[in-house]
């Protein structure tokens, strides 16, 4: 699963006398899905996130390798 915010978006958004702000998300310790990839784009261009996954299914060392495969892959 993969899930992309932008933070301009999400941060100061006014709704009908209701301010919303963003705040971090909550780590449960464990994954819902597989393999969840979560970035945040800032306002700025760069973007920030995490990686949640099943370690019954995945090793630790292979996240890191497709983590890395990706910065390669977004970097200008």
């Amino acid at each position: 699963m993969f899930a992309l915010h932008d933070e301009t978006l999400l941060s100061g958004m006014q709704l009908a006398g209701v301010t919303t702000k963003s705040v971090e998300p909550i780590h449960t310790g464990s994954s819902k899905v597989d393999i969840f990839l979560e970035l945040f784009g800032a306002p700025d261009g760069s973007a920030t996130g995490h990686i949640e996954y099943d370690s019954s299914l995945w090793r630790h060392s292979s996240v890191v390798t497709m983590a890395a495969n990706l910065q390669v892959c977004l970097l200008p």
